[in-house]
This record gives structure tokens, C-alpha cells and sequence, in this order.
């Protein structure tokens, strides 16, 4: 189960910065659950996401950032189907003083389509980026 979900991961780190956000959003359900820094974003479906997805992609691009990489730190032991995973983002960009990384908590359950992520928990954040685009439809937590 481990290799499936590294696998679905480093799809989804591909995808982003391929500006593939379409297909990207395919491994969500709806509605999707954000969390980020005490405030909740839902998003009713993946057109919702998409648009998130296109404003982070042009911000990493705008700051020179060339791959990000995700780093599972652990796996939950599924309970009725469902689990959560605690990833490392990391953005690379063309020098060392470019990296960033952040950590989030995704929840959701291995379907025959992959991992289906329904909640998504940033426990530290360090892409402002993400602060600007959730702004207008954060929902106080």
C-alpha cells in the first residue's frame, strides 16, 4: 500500500507543475475539506479545485520554483477503509535559498482509481502563496 500511495503522490507532484490540474483534481471527492492555519476551505467540486491549482501552480513558477517533491513521514493504519497521510512538500527551485517545504495530512481511502483524498490538513505552511489564493473563500474554523 505504501509504493501505491508514493506512487499517487509523485503523480500528483508531476501533475502540478505540468499544469495538469485537471487530471490532478481526479483523486479528490467532493466536497473537499482544506484546512490552513485555522481556516477551513470547502470545495464542491474538482472545477473548484482546479482554480486553486492554477493560482499555486502560477505563483511557483513566478517564484523560479522547477519540481516539488513529496516525502511521505507516515501512513495510518487503515480503520474502516479510510486512513491519513502525513507528507513533506518540498519546492525546489534553482538554488539552495529556494527551498521550501511544507507539511499536510491528507485523509481519504484506496479506491480501484487510487488514493481518494477527502480532507487535506496543512500543518506547517510555508508557500504564502497558499495564504492569498485560500483568502477569499477561507471559512473561519
Amino acid at each position: 500500500m505504501y509504493a501505491k500511495i508514493q506512487r499517487e503522490f509523485y503523480r500528483k507532484s508531476a501533475l502540478l507543475m505540468l499544469g495538469r490540474h485537471a487530471e490532478m483534481a481526479t483523486g479528490y471527492r467532493f466536497p473537499l475539506s482544506i484546512r490552513l492555519e485555522g481556516n477551513l476551505v470547502v470545495l464542491h467540486d474538482s472545477a473548484q479545485l482546479v482554480l486553486l491549482l492554477q493560482g499555486l501552480h502560477r505563483a511557483l513558477v513566478r517564484r523560479g520554483v522547477v519540481q516539488v517533491q513529496s516525502d511521505i513521514l507516515a501512513v495510518e493504519l487503515p480503520r474502516e477503509g479510510r486512513f491519513r497521510v502525513w507528507i513533506k512538500w518540498e519546492e525546489i527551485g534553482p538554488t539552495r535559498q529556494d527551498y521550501r517545504s511544507s507539511d499536510a495530512i491528507y485523509s481519504g481511502q484506496i479506491t480501484q482509481k487510487g488514493f481518494m483524498i477527502d480532507s487535506v490538513n496543512y500543518t506547517r505552511l510555508s508557500m504564502p502563496e497558499l495564504r492569498e489564493i485560500f483568502a477569499p473563500s477561507a471559512l473561519s474554523a
